[in-house]
């Protein structure tokens, strides 16, 4: 789905109707504070996802007691609403979404009222907002290195990788300290530091704490085969040296023979 324009009216900082292009591959949003930056995001974000990031995770929640989403200066007759023109799979939509009273709304497709945007079939529940605001930019920012993996959930929306993330942690740390993991690590050093000199490739290979079985198994017969294959050279190096002096030794004694 790409946005082509949005038209905002009496939602947030948008006191008049205003429409807003945003047909290119590149949309550069510029201006002055209070001018309604913020707004045009937070537009996009209450009429596709139901509510704005800002309020989600503010802090002070009284903050947004009241009616935050209509402008206060807004006397106009009909509704706040926020209506967006998208190209959807080859075709020109317009959805729009009108404020009713405090939270409620109604949304329109192509003009007609309807309960939601279902028949749109796009999935907005799974979907991570693609929505980074100023107030979530400057929390990570602020943000200890520490806990900036859980922001970032946080701000994707999946936290769930963040607890997932925690839990692997938590089993990496209890497998480092548990005796027989460290037993198990202990017989498995044992036998490769004698290995390092004579098979190095493997042995880094099968240092790592994970590794492809097949790819090990291979690279050890390749290493094998190449340490066989030099003494095999050495012997038969040794077989020709042993054959020369025998030689020598049986000319040798002939010749004493005959004197």
């Amino acid at each position: 789905m790409k946005l082509k324009e949005i038209t905002i009216c009496g939602f947030r900082g948008f006191n008049k109707k205003q429409t807003i292009s945003l047909d290119n591959n590149v949309v550069l949003i510029y201006g002055l504070n209070g001018t309604g930056k913020s707004s045009l995001v937070e537009a996009l974000e209450w009429l596709f996802w139901g509510d704005i990031s800002r309020r989600e995770r503010s802090s002070c929640k009284s903050e947004y007691m009241t009616n935050y989403l209509r402008n206060i200066h807004y006397e106009g007759e009909e509704n706040p609403f926020v209506e967006v023109i998208v190209i959807l799979q080859g075709k020109e939509i317009k959805i729009k979404k009108e404020l009713i009273g405090v939270t409620g709304f109604k949304y329109y497709i192509n003009d007609e009222e309807v309960e939601n945007l279902s028949s749109l079939n796009i999935n907005l529940e799974k979907s991570a907002k693609p929505i980074l605001s100023q107030g979530e930019i400057k929390k990570f920012v602020d943000t200890e290195p520490k806990d900036r993996w859980e922001e970032i959930s946080k701000i994707l929306g999946i936290e769930i990788f963040g607890k997932f993330r925690e839990e692997l942690m938590r089993l990496s740390n209890k497998f480092e300290n548990d005796p027989d993991y460290q037993e198990a690590k202990g017989e498995r050093n044992s036998v490769l530091l004698p290995m390092k000199s004579h098979l190095p490739e493997f042995s880094a290979m099968v240092e790592k704490e994970s590794f492809d079985y097949k790819k090990a198994i291979s690279l050890l017969l390749s290493e094998i085969s190449k340490i066989v294959s030099v003494k095999l050279d050495d012997l038969k190096k040794a077989e020709v040296v042993l054959e020369q002096k025998q030689n020598e030794i049986f000319l040798k004694s002939l010749y004493n023979l005959k004197e």
